[in-house]
């Protein structure tokens, strides 16, 4: 992959994933996801999720809002969006 410096001049840049063997970034979209700790609702996605950042991708959820979402549910590795 080429990009052009501030000079002008033509470089060549390696992408990060291939600076780092076995890198992943992952999104995850999701129609439900646990709103709360203790939440049962699709508690697969967090678990999935869990082992995904346990491994060491870079990992996003997109879930939709909802009244009970929690702000303090926070997993490590995880960044979580309403």
């Amino acid at each position: 992959m080429l990009t052009k410096t501030c000079a002008g001049h033509s470089a060549e840049k390696t992408p990060l994933a291939e600076q780092q063997p076995g890198f992943m970034r992952v999104l995850m979209l999701c129609s439900s996801y646990p709103r709360f700790a203790e939440d049962s609702a699709s508690v697969f996605l967090r678990h999935l999720a869990l082992a995904l950042s346990g491994s060491g991708a870079d990992l996003q959820v997109l879930a939709p809002d909802h009244a009970m979402v929690s702000k303090s549910l926070q997993d490590p590795g995880i960044q979580l969006a309403h």
